[in-house]
């Protein structure tokens, strides 16, 4: 059943709409939650590419993991999708090849690697 929630809910970021799980899971906006970032291998200062899931995963280590886990998740349907580079132009990097790497960040913690 996780197998099947996580593979719709990936369908649902890929295609641009939202998924509600639940109002308890749910956190407004103006919380941080979890965001992952495509940052530049040459200089990860600045996210290229941000998603914020507005989802309480708690703020502890378990949170973080979660939440990295969710990251590297997006980013290999992402990959198999081959939408990658699109997405990329979409944001406006000029770059023709750029080496990109996936952070993640939860609550008010900074990126991780």
């Amino acid at each position: 059943m996780n197998k099947l929630v996580l593979f719709l809910y990936l369908t649902a970021l890929i295609c641009g709409s939202v998924l509600v799980v639940s109002e308890e899971a749910s956190v407004p906006e103006t919380t941080n939650g979890c965001v992952c970032g495509a940052m530049s291998g040459e200089t990860p200062d600045e996210p290229l590419l941000e998603h914020h899931f507005h989802l309480d995963f708690g703020c502890d280590e378990n949170g973080g993991q979660i939440c990295r886990n969710l990251c590297v998740a997006l980013a290999e349907a992402v990959k198999l999708a081959g939408v990658g580079p699109e997405l990329l132009c979409k944001a406006g990097s000029e770059e023709s090849e750029i080496n990109t790497n996936i952070y993640s960040k939860n609550c008010d913690g900074s990126y991780e690697h």
